[in-house]
């Protein structure tokens, strides 16, 4: 009892009632799980054996010397705080092909760095999206998936062009995708997702921390905040380990356009399983929204889950380091991203 009188002291409320007091303490304390956290839950218990048999194949190739974390990424020289030129992150979103982006790229002397999230990385070698152009080229996955991962580095233009492109990799990918780089002569990189809070003992980020601290590596792989998938993280790499600025998004639309049924969005079957088929259940787990473009689009819970996330981390970016949303489409708006037309940017800059 002494010692809750001295934590209650130490709080300030040492002149104020004990119920003031609790109801303080457990102010962050929820008894249902917010829908995000329901996410997070859900997605680990469905997919976390599948993680942790990748990681575990994965673990002595990450280990071998001479093997390549996103450390090695960080630019070599002495003020980290400033900016390096622009960096165009490309996704697989709806507006990347409504609007001709690729080609508009191909077209423009642009020659800064570019991400390919992994779903977009065939159909932009294809359009002329290839490395040889550009300062930097980083293909980068997340996704442990076994089966359909693997078909998106599965393609002669790979092969063709892979020496000048750098994978960057999650710890938990299919061991398969990684073996797939390698045979296109792919450099890869590699990042643990961050699961959880890695300065507790108890974290399991901490645990896949310590497992690949080697020599070479004296501190274990880099975490990254995914943000929940790729285009997120693709952001993520380009302003935090790259230091570019601004970032520029086109495909990343973190939703669906005006007048695609539900029937075609990701997650539709999987709601229409959770509800057991109601459909007017299912129809309220989508929210629609006007973007700065004038036009509107609607995002399903997790795709709404994945932007909400977007915008908590946009908004604690340090303000030299810019946010382009160039997709013309989506759901993405908020603070600290700025609307602008694709063509404008690459007028601005192409470099």
């Amino acid at each position: 009892m002494i010692k809750l009188r001295k934590k209650k002291e130490e709080d300030r409320f040492g002149d104020r009632d004990w119920t003031a007091w609790l109801t303080w303490l457990v102010r962050d304390v929820r008894v249902e799980d917010t829908f995000r956290e329901y996410i997070q839950k859900q997605t680990a218990k469905t997919l976390l054996l599948t993680w942790m048999q990748n990681f575990s194949q994965n673990l002595p190739e990450m280990n071998k010397p001479g093997a390549k974390t996103i450390a090695d990424l960080v630019p070599k020289r002495n003020n980290l705080d400033e900016p390096e030129g622009s960096a165009i992150v490309i996704g697989r979103g709806p507006s990347v092909f409504k609007k001709n982006h690729l080609k508009m790229l191909v077209e423009s002397d642009y020659r800064g760095t570019v991400f390919c999230t992994d779903g977009i990385l065939i159909d932009a070698l294809k359009a002329g999206v290839v490395p040889e152009k550009y300062k930097n080229f980083l293909a980068v996955t997340v996704d442990g998936n076994r089966e359909k991962i693997v078909k998106w580095y599965d393609d002669p233009l790979i092969d063709e062009h892979g020496k000048g492109i750098k994978a960057v990799l999650s710890t938990n990918v299919a061991h398969n995708v990684y073996e797939r780089c390698r045979k296109a002569g792919i450099e890869v990189y590699w990042f643990h997702p961050l699961f959880d809070d890695y300065r507790s003992n108890e974290s399991f980020s901490r645990l896949m921390k310590l497992m690949t601290t080697t020599e070479e590596h004296k501190r274990g792989c880099p975490s990254v905040s995914c943000g929940g998938n790729t285009g997120t993280t693709c952001w993520v790499l380009s302003h935090a380990l790259l230091r570019h600025s601004p970032t520029c998004l086109i495909g990343i639309d973190l939703g669906y356009p005006e007048g695609m049924p539900l029937e075609q969005t990701h997650y539709f079957s999987g709601l229409m399983d959770a509800t057991k088929g109601n459909m007017q259940m299912v129809r309220s787990m989508y929210r629609e929204v006007v973007n700065p473009g004038g036009e509107s689009a609607y995002a399903d819970l997790v795709f709404w889950h994945y932007r909400e996330a977007f915008l908590e981390m946009a908004a604690e970016v340090n303000p030299k380091f810019k946010t382009i949303n160039a997709t013309g489409g989506g759901t993405l708006f908020g603070e600290n991203i700025e609307w602008m037309d694709f063509g404008e940017f690459l007028k601005r800059y192409n470099k």
